[in-house]
């Protein structure tokens, strides 16, 4: 015996297979909007498990901010550590500071055998010259034991004669008044 099989209602023609869809739908709609609260509350909790790794991360740069020695480290670098290194106190004063090498300095001794008698040995030979000091700087006197100690201070200098001619001296580098001249 055969069957018959249509999704149409024999007598009334209704189509019984999309009435009977879209019914399961409707029906399936609670679970759906269910799965999509759980879907978003997996990407917020995803969400605020990276937020957590993320402050753990950050917590020990925290916890060495709230101790003071964090404030009070000092440090000091040098551009060239062949002619001059730096080192740093914990209570030096923050700044940057510079300094300008003239000459790297070497050990340089002389010494005298000395003379047999006072006024009888010649000191030998050349040009012994004794100045006044009236007014006049020697030029190998340092910048620094100038104004009392005080010394010079670093930086250009605009010198104008009477014609009005002038020249800017750049004192950065001197180091005595030789220097200077």
């Amino acid at each position: 015996m055969g069957t018959i099989s249509s999704s149409t209602g024999l007598i009334s023609g209704i189509d019984i297979a999309s009435l009977v869809t879209q019914l399961m739908q409707i029906e399936a709609r609670p679970l759906d909007v269910l799965k999509t609260r759980i879907t978003n509350t997996q990407n917020q909790q995803a969400a605020y498990e990276d937020l957590r790794a993320r402050l753990l991360a950050f917590l020990p740069a925290v916890t060495r901010l709230s101790q003071p020695a964090a404030f009070t480290v000092r440090s000091a670098t040098s551009s060239q550590p062949s002619v001059a290194t730096a080192t740093a106190a914990s209570n030096a004063p923050l700044g940057t500071y510079s300094f300008l090498v003239k000459s790297v300095v070497s050990t340089h001794q002389m010494a005298s055998l000395g003379f047999t008698d006072r006024d009888a040995t010649p000191v030998g030979e050349g040009t012994l010259t004794f100045e006044a000091a009236a007014g006049r700087v020697d030029p190998d006197t340092e910048l620094g034991t100038l104004n009392g100690g005080a010394g010079v201070r670093r930086g250009q200098i605009r010198i104008t004669d009477r014609s009005g001619a002038s020249a800017m001296i750049d004192l950065r580098a001197a180091y005595t008044v030789g220097d200077v001249l």
